[in-house]
């Protein structure tokens, strides 16, 4: 297949440059129609009117001697339809409303008679698609009808098929999956241009999760579409699928909205894991906003904006294992220093009991969250051409409280956006122009760090570490807390330009793109020392030492060009080809130091010959890190077969290459001093040697220790493989949709995913002998890691769907997901610091000098086998039109819910080594009690057996057999429901008040166990993901 693009590349160089990564999304909808009379006879020469009922936008065509007619780049919304042709009566049609993105293909038959008869219709929207591979599936006006938990925009994309994610509760910067394809690997987008909030992930909270309004307030959105399987050639930066957000518009009339929306903890249930001494946590959360839009010019300048913002201090539980006292009096006279008191005086006593050496601690302290999210836009209409201008801002805060005394997270986040777009029709030409800038900022800290060393005094820059109290972990037991202080910035900017040539039965079209993203990190942490038991702690033995320094001053860079050619070709009125080309260019990364005083490097070295003697070639250009990646050609082919003259059954199949290039942080996680690493870590043979210990091995102890070990070698802590290729996926789709009545639709359908040259992370920290220690290359920094493309995944999946709209006042939508994944890091593409879906230990393999293990060859991150989403909205039909006093009584009332079942999450069970993430041996015997929910004992000890320790590193001596695939955990189900009643006030007024619960039958939904073979309390259930929470909301519109 390679072979094939590269010759492809070479042919399709003639005929178009660049385009983007980052992930062009379809604006505008198609209307694609034929005409004829009552005999089936075409007709052509007709002329076809189509006018935008809320801005009287109007375009017209004429049909072509197949009797057809196209008119692409219609802005999203409802229109009317005028048809005539001499010796026709005039045909006119209302109802019909098109969104982004959608292909529609309608057939419209004229009768015989005078030009000034007329015939009037309602026209409805195909409920299947005709003309299109790609599987779409849109949520428009229905997104302010069904109960979403906090308006936040994330738990309405996952309501479709073949979408998913760890966690279907309260928002939150939950990554998610497409198709298959993990953290990363699916773009994000509003009106255009990138939207994504996390500047080390694609995804759509902000790092750190912590803003419940993601992206967009609810009350901007005109629509939500997620597209994936086979897409056009137009869509890029992906490999997995695509998020698109398309901002509402003002009309030629003034139309606005005022919301209030109010949790408390009167309306939620108590968490069962809570002791009984501990009152119910308070909840106080508040969501007010509006918006308003309307004319500045009519028919030629619309302006819209919205506000939206949040107050919260909620209770929440906090929950971990902690020292008893006789531990704390036996770590007290083994370590006699001020900092073991300080830290132990951080932690607070247990008040559940475990043993005589730990207990548990579970209270409810309070969170602090705060955001204040604006949007304006401005639509400009001038002859045949129309721009848009969006702008936007976001800024949430959140102090996230820990179960140390003095510890609590502080998240300062921000975010700001700017969309252009201009298009310009012809009669059978259409230029798409568009500019984006996207930038989002992070402060967080930790509370301890600011706390003074009792031996060292104060540190007087806030970023720097090196005075900073260090922190310990006893794996399964207790820890002191990490510590530590993030600053990230990121800009991305897009530029691209599509043009579209109508050529009869073809529409083809042909554009470039450019996008670059810049920014800025630096994460310094306190040292950190693991123990692998209490015994080991006590002898002050740790197996491993972490020294992270952070980052220094620099600017980082990626661009991603690219372009593409695709033909939608209607071979017949009935059958359409959707074929498309797309070449991709990533260039190499690049930076840029901003302290002359503070150099910033990225020392990489040419590829080993054999990755066990880490034999690493020559230094490369410190400019020149890694290749570019030049040829990335990917061919796209579908099909759309309407079975049937009415329309009702549709065949669609195809099959596409997609790649994209590697997110950003990746490469800039690399970037660091000269001769000190951002992160180096040492094994119990190294610390010996080098007298570290806890706790007055200090980082600035442990810089002069990495400075004098490396004897005025460079510092080689983060290194890649010089010929990484760009991720790349290759997806297969065939499916079946039937359209029963008017009203009614379902579709069944098989997805597959392969990928290769994804990324794939290797601990420096793990490439040592397990029984002796001794590393192949003492040159290289332990602690960091050594990046290569050779991550592959395979992915199937059944999709079926079933839609009802409209019938008596019921809309009901049912998706149903069946699949099954593997990859050797769970498919993922977000690299070491930053896995956001799921457990972190996929980023480490069991042995670094054969990451291709079959055993390590596990399931998908965070997969599910089976899935069942469902949404309803029932208007209830009882004096539902009458306005006056008894209608608004009486009438009014809807319910809504919102329904979600799935099948647990595959286990990694882990064992304490001084190899990160090892795991045990399974032996084959019964691993879930069948009376967990009675004692939340869920997996049993006796069926994992313990590889052997060597004595000198602390490590496992080889790899355990545990498979993820062997163990799930706990199912989910959760149904959250709406009662709203609605209140016609004067003119087109209306107000709506919402009673809603989230999980209204309060199911539990169970965390995961713990999941650390040598813990004391392995399988333990101690928690819920989330318990029945209530919300009362207040909504006028006018």
């Amino acid at each position: 297949m390679r072979l094939l693009r590269q010759a492809l590349a070479i042919a399709s160089v003639s005929v178009f440059v660049v385009a983007a990564n980052a992930g062009a999304q379809v604006l505008e909808a198609t209307l694609y129609g034929v005409v004829h009379d009552s005999t089936g006879a075409i007709l052509p020469g007709v002329s076809v009117v189509v006018t935008h009922r809320g801005t009287n936008l109007v375009r017209e065509t004429v049909s072509d001697a197949r009797g057809e007619f196209a008119l692409p780049a219609l802005p999203a919304g409802p229109y009317a339809i005028r048809i005539e042709l001499s010796g026709f009566k005039t045909y006119r049609s209302e109802g019909l409303k098109l969104g982004a993105g959608q292909e529609v293909r309608q057939t419209y038959v004229l009768e015989v008679g005078a030009l000034e008869e007329t015939i009037t219709v309602t026209e409805s929207t195909p409920l299947v698609q005709t003309t299109s591979t790609a599987q779409m599936q849109t949520i428009g006006a229905e997104v302010t009808e069904i109960p979403v938990s906090r308006r936040n925009l994330q738990n309405v994309i996952l309501l479709g098929s073949g979408v998913s994610s760890t966690d279907q509760a309260v928002g939150g910067g939950r990554a998610f999956r497409m198709n298959g394809v993990g953290d990363g690997g699916s773009a994000i987008t509003v009106d255009g241009s990138s939207a994504q909030t996390n500047p080390e992930n694609r995804g759509f909270g902000n790092y750190g999760g912590q803003n419940q309004i993601e992206i967009l307030s609810v009350e901007a959105v005109a629509e939500v579409q997620v597209v994936k399987g086979v897409l056009a050639a137009e869509y890029g930066g992906s490999i997995g699928g695509q998020v698109n957000m398309i901002t509402r518009s003002g009309t030629n009339q003034f139309h606005g909205s005022l919301l209030e929306n109010f949790q408390s903890d009167a309306f939620a249930s108590r968490d069962p894991f809570l002791p009984p001494t501990t009152a119910k946590p308070k909840i106080r959360f508040n969501q007010f906003g509006g918006s308003l839009g309307g004319p500045i010019l009519r028919n030629r300048v619309l302006f819209f904006t919205s506000y939206e913002g949040y107050r919260e201090e909620s209770g929440v539980t906090v929950q971990g294992n902690v020292a008893t006292q006789a531990t704390r009096n036996r770590m007290l006279a083994a370590l006699p220093y001020p900092e073991t008191r300080l830290v132990l005086d951080n932690m607070p006593q247990p008040n559940v009991p475990i043993n005589d050496a730990i207990g548990r601690y579970t209270d409810a302290k309070t969170l602090v969250r705060h955001d204040n999210t604006f949007l304006g836009k401005v639509d400009f209409e001038a002859g045949k051409g129309r721009l848009s201008v969006t702008a936007s801002r976001m800024r949430p805060f959140a102090s996230v409280p820990r179960i140390q005394i003095n510890n609590d997270q502080q998240y300062t986040n921000g975010s700001k956006r700017l969309s252009t777009n201009y298009v310009l029709t012809s009669n059978s030409w259409i230029s798409e122009s568009r500019f984006g800038w996207n930038r989002n900022t992070l402060d967080r800290f930790d509370a301890f760090w600011l706390a003074e060393s009792p031996t060292r005094g104060a540190q007087s820059d806030l970023y720097n570490v090196r005075k900073r109290i260090p922190t310990f972990s006893v794996t399964g037991l207790f820890g002191s807390g990490d510590t530590e202080i993030l600053a990230l910035t990121y800009d991305a900017y897009n530029l691209d330009q599509k043009v579209t040539r109508l050529m009869g039965p073809h529409s083809v079209k042909f554009g470039f793109r450019w996008a670059r993203e810049i920014g800025f990190k630096s994460n310094p942490q306190t040292n950190r020392f693991t123990f692998p038991s209490l015994d080991d702690l006590l002898a002050n033995k740790a197996s491993d030492f972490l020294l992270a320094m952070g980052n220094p001053p620099h600017r980082a860079w990626v661009d991603q060009l690219g372009g593409f050619l695709q033909d939608d070709w209607r071979v017949t009125d009935r059958f359409v080809l959707n074929l498309g080309l797309r070449y991709d260019y990533y260039p190499g990364f690049g930076y840029k130091s901003l302290d002359p005083n503070d150099p910033a490097e990225v020392n990489n070295l040419n590829n080993p010959t054999d990755i066990r003697r880490m034999d690493f070639g020559a230094p490369r250009d410190l400019h020149n890190v890694v290749d570019a990646d030049k040829v990335n050609v990917a061919p796209r082919a579908g099909f759309a077969w309407t079975v049937d003259r009415a329309g009702r059954t549709v065949v669609r199949g195809g099959v596409g290459v997609f790649t994209t290039g590697n997110i950003m942080a990746l490469f800039q996680n690399a970037v660091a001093r000269p001769f000190t690493p951002v992160r180096q870590g040492w094994n119990r043979t190294e610390q010996e040697a080098r007298g570290i210990g806890w706790p007055f091995s200090y980082a600035e102890d442990a810089e002069k220790i990495v400075i004098g070990d490396s004897a005025g070698r460079k510092n080689l802590y983060y290194m890649f493989q010089t010929d990484m290729k760009s991720p790349e996926t290759v997806q297969a789709t065939f499916d079946v949709q039937r359209q029963i009545g008017r009203l009614a639709s379902v579709s069944a359908g098989y997805v597959h995913t392969s990928g290769e040259n994804l990324p794939i992370l290797l601990n420096f920290a793990n490439a040592y002998d397990r029984v002796t220690g001794v590393r192949p290359n003492p040159a290289i920094t332990p602690g960091g890691w050594y990046i290569t493309s050779g991550q592959t995944m395979k992915y199937n999946a059944f999709e079926g769907n079933a839609r009802l709209s409209r019938f008596h006042g019921l809309d009901l939508a049912l998706h149903y997901t069946l699949s099954k994944g593997w990859a050797q890091q769970g498919a993922n593409l977000v690299g070491n610091f930053n896995s956001s879906i799921g457990d972190t230990t996929y980023n480490n393999t069991q042995d670094f000098f054969d990451p291709y293990l079959d055993v390590d060859y596990s399931p998908l991150i965070g997969e599910v086998r089976h899935r069942v989403t469902g949404t309803v909205v029932y208007d209830v039909p009882w004096l539902a039109d009458r306005h006056d006093v008894v209608g608004s009584v009486i009438g009014g009332w809807q319910l809504s819910s919102v329904l979600n079942f799935r099948t647990g999450e595959p286990l990694r069970i882990t064992q304490a080594s001084g190899i990160a993430n090892s795991r045990p041996d399974y032996n084959g015997g019964n691993q879930v009690f069948d009376d967990w929910r009675d004692t939340m004992q869920y997996l049993d000890r006796s069926a994992y057996t313990l590889v052997p320790i060597s004595p000198a590193t602390g490590a496992t001596v080889r790899p355990g057999n545990q498979n993820s695939a062997q163990v799930q955990g706990p199912g989910r189900r959760r149904v959250d429901l709406t009662i709203a009643k609605a209140f016609h006030l004067a003119g087109q007024a209306r107000l709506q008040v919402r009673f809603e619960s989230f999980n209204v039958f309060n199911w539990r939904l169970y965390n995961n166990p713990n999941t650390i073979v040598t813990s004391p309390t392995f399988g333990l259930i101690t928690g819920v993901q989330s318990t029945r929470t209530g919300q009362v909301g207040l909504r006028l519109t006018f």
